[in-house]
């Protein structure tokens, strides 16, 4: 687990307080859609290692599309 400065040094709780702002971001959210419904396909990064502690699976989670961790 990755351990940051933020609530307790636990980055989980960082990634959790990401995903319940992405509501708030729901312009930019429509961009990304209306991007991945024209092409099938958008590509999104983020510096974390491992699959399941990051910022693009919480995002990816919320859009409710498939993808694959390159």
């Amino acid at each position: 687990m990755i351990t940051g400065i933020y609530e307790g040094n636990s980055a989980l709780a960082l990634f959790d307080a990401y995903e319940k702002e992405l509501p708030s971001k729901q312009k930019y959210i429509t961009d990304l859609l209306n991007i991945y419904k024209e092409h099938k396909c958008i590509v999104v990064t983020c510096p974390e290692k491992e699959p399941g502690s990051f910022y693009r699976s919480r995002l990816v989670k919320f859009l409710k599309i498939n993808f694959k961790d390159l």
